[in-house]
């Protein structure tokens, strides 16, 4: 398929977000993020924009009842697909260099292709 001669490759995701992966543990967390080598502030700032991203990651790692947190779904599986680490898919750049920072094709009719879902 092509839209004004770029070439394009629709995938049909699973919808549900707990086909794609599982809730990994606190130890998985850790583990992952430092066979990255990311320390918990650059892996927070990887998929948060919060202030305080080194407390909120080390919430999704420790084992402390007080502190402990489940990571959510959607951080964790965005935080794999930013490492290339996820079990199913894999982030690619846009080849077209004028769209990485604007939101392209927002004018074009993609009803054709969304039927397919």
């Amino acid at each position: 398929m092509a839209i004004d001669g770029v070439a394009m490759v629709v995938v049909k995701a699973d919808p549900s977000i707990t086909n794609r992966i599982g809730q990994p543990t606190p130890d998985e967390v850790r583990f992952t993020r430092e066979s990255i080598g990311l320390t918990a502030t650059e892996a927070g700032r990887m998929v948060s924009s919060a202030v305080n991203a080194y407390s909120i990651w080390s919430g999704y790692e420790t084992k402390d009842q007080r502190r402990s947190r489940q990571i959510p779904l959607a951080t964790w599986e965005l935080f794999l697909l930013l490492n290339n680490r996820h079990p199913m898919y894999r982030m690619a750049r846009r080849l077209d260099s004028d769209c990485a920072n604007q939101r392209c094709y927002l004018d074009q009719d993609f009803s054709d292709i969304l039927d397919e879902f």
